[in-house]
């Protein structure tokens, strides 16, 4: 082993059972997607040395671009190649036979090159391949580089090991034609012993890593990161055991990582193909609050249509693959992980304030698309109806039947201003008139600070178009909200990231809710400079998802998305959706 490599294998299990992998010359291919900094490229440098000293034969190593290519042979494979004396017996010493790009050992050139460097990935044939940092490589360049390897049929080795990116790209299809391969730490009450994969855990499920929110660790809506970390722990997800000592090289740390079992869950892929997952919760050298801290900003950062810090932090940190949230046309997979077994019409002691909000159309006649939820402190909620009215005197008695007091009735002014404005005169300016905007944010003024915010008040004239002399109309107030900024609410709640928000069980939703309320998406394209943009779709009607989207309107404005207790005054007034 080099002795530049600060580490050892027997704290981290999982790194001893892929090197066996790498060394079993029965193995021809070995997939990894794991979390970024988690000891991938160690591992590989690792291999490197055996191969090179024990069993040589031509390699390629390919690298994210030509410029990587030449940082890593100077900078970290050539150094730990001349710290490892066996590896380093073998290095030549001609300038023509070691040069930045090739070093020729006996038994086979080893080369660095980089994802874009056609003439390398297409000519010279190739023992073994070693692909770092896939996620990086031009469209194909993977397979194409693979042929490399048939002049070698029983002898070669593909290793393919990547933070991934999108789902089903090619990181991700590696992984999953390999078996599949996850670490599962055992619990260590022994009473329980149950094997499970380290996780985030989600409000409202039992077991992974938890914290709390509260006054102390986030009071006035604002975390206390000091506080926060305090509450830090993991429970087991059976007998529920809390872990503790979860720093860096804590006891429990090397408990995680030493103490389990590898787990195969594609027993139909081939023998010769393994394939291993991990997030940075596994490795005990990792820092657990960095990574609270990184999920919660870009938690937070929905708020205001941005998914890429989001993004960055399931690729990066939790080791997995982006998808496009709510992307099912013909399921509703990701919907049905939020059903609860609840009664609609029993009380839920944790709420707070419930809100209807509306959708108006007029394909096929004036109606009307309606969502009653109710709300508590920290995003928690509950869809109690969803359903189609046709008249405005239905929605008064649907407010009146789900108990919603009309100052909580929010209203999408859409096509019909005038028409619903003047229906808001009529009950007395308690319905609430909303506006969907495609601005990420609005920057507005909150007791004398600028901060931004997902919406913001305006005030119109009801009577604009309508003049009537010596009539003056008192105005009224207009929430204009983000479009950006409530999709991506709507679909990480969806998916569990945020809140815990709940329908109840399937036999009890609509066919109507279950399409419209799933009928956005979010797709990642390139701009004309090259930077990934996230671009909202409307795959279906999404009536009722707009409804959903107004619901996080009236929730942020009242306050519930902002902890367990009210914001402090001087921030938002909380009574503002009430009569």
């Amino acid at each position: 082993m080099p002795k530049g490599i600060r580490w050892n294998s027997e704290n981290f299990l999982l790194i001893r059972h892929i090197l066996d992998s790498l060394g079993d010359p029965r193995i021809h291919k070995v997939d990894c997607m794991c979390s970024a900094q988690s000891w991938k490229t160690v591992t590989m440098q690792a291999a490197l040395c055996y191969w090179l000293s024990e069993d040589n034969g031509p390699t390629l190593f390919v690298t994210s671009s030509k410029e990587k290519s030449r940082e890593e042979m100077k900078e970290r494979l050539k150094p730990m190649f001349n710290e490892c004396p066996k590896v380093a017996e073998k290095m030549p010493q001609t300038r023509g036979l070691n040069t930045g790009k090739d070093i020729y050992f006996p038994g086979g050139v080893f080369r660095v090159t980089g994802c874009e460097s056609e003439a390398d990935l297409q000519s010279t044939p190739y023992q073994r391949l070693i692909l770092d940092e896939g996620r990086s490589y031009p469209k194909g360049a993977m397979s194409m580089v693979a042929k490399r390897t048939r002049s070698f049929p029983h002898s070669f080795k593909q290793v393919r090991i990547s933070t991934p990116d999108m789902e089903n790209d090619e990181v991700h299809l590696g992984y999953q034609e390999g078996d599949m391969r996850v670490w599962e730490f055992q619990c260590r009450n022994p009473e329980c012993g149950h094997y499970q994969e380290l996780r985030w855990g989600e409000p409202g499920v039992k077991g992974g890593v938890k914290y709390d929110t509260n006054e102390t660790t986030k009071p006035d809506g604002k975390w206390r990161y000091d506080e926060l970390y305090k509450t830090l722990r993991y429970d087991c997800e059976k007998c529920g055991m809390e872990y503790r000592n979860l720093g860096p090289w804590g006891s429990d740390r090397i408990w995680f990582s030493t103490q389990g079992r590898v787990r195969r869950q594609n027993e139909d892929a081939p023998e010769d193909h393994h394939s291993y997952a991990w997030n940075a919760l596994l490795p005990p050298n990792t820092d657990w609050r960095d990574q609270l801290h990184e999920k919660l900003e870009a938690t937070a950062a929905l708020a205001f249509g941005n998914t890429e810090k989001l993004k960055s932090w399931v690729n990066e940190t939790n080791g997995k693959p982006w998808s496009d949230k709510m992307r099912y046309a013909d399921d509703e997979r990701a919907l049905l992980k939020r059903c609860a077994e609840y009664d609609p019409l029993a009380p839920w002691l944790e709420e707070v304030r419930r809100f209807m909000t509306v959708d108006v159309q007029g394909a096929g006649g004036r109606h009307f698309w309606v969502v009653v939820r109710a709300w508590s402190y920290g995003g928690w909620s509950r869809l109690l109806w969803a359903g189609k009215a046709w008249t405005y005197a239905e929605l008064d008695e649907l407010a009146v039947k789900w108990d919603v007091s009309p100052g909580r009735v929010v209203i999408d002014t859409g096509k019909w201003a005038g028409e619903i404005y003047a229906q808001i005169m009529s009950r007395g300016y308690t319905w609430k008139a909303a506006k969907g905007e495609d601005k990420a944010s609005f920057l507005v003024d909150d007791g004398g600070e600028k901060v931004r915010r997902m919406w913001k008040t305006t005030l119109v004239d009801p009577m604009l178009g309508k003049a009537r002399p010596g009539f003056r109309a008192r105005p009224i107030e207009l929430y204009l909200f983000s479009r950006p900024a409530t999709v991506s609410m709507l679909l990480e709640s969806q998916a569990g990231a945020v809140g815990l928000w709940q329908v109840p069980p399937k036999r009890e939703l609509t066919l109507d809710y279950r399409q419209q309320v799933t009928a956005y998406e979010i797709k990642m394209e390139m701009d004309s400079r090259g930077v990934p943009v996230a671009q909202i779709r409307t795959k279906r009607d999404n009536h009722l998802a707009d409804c959903e989207r107004m619901q996080f309107l009236a929730a942020d404005v009242t306050g519930m998305l902002a902890g367990e207790a009210p914001p402090a005054q001087g921030t938002l007034d909380v009574s503002a959706f009430d009569e």
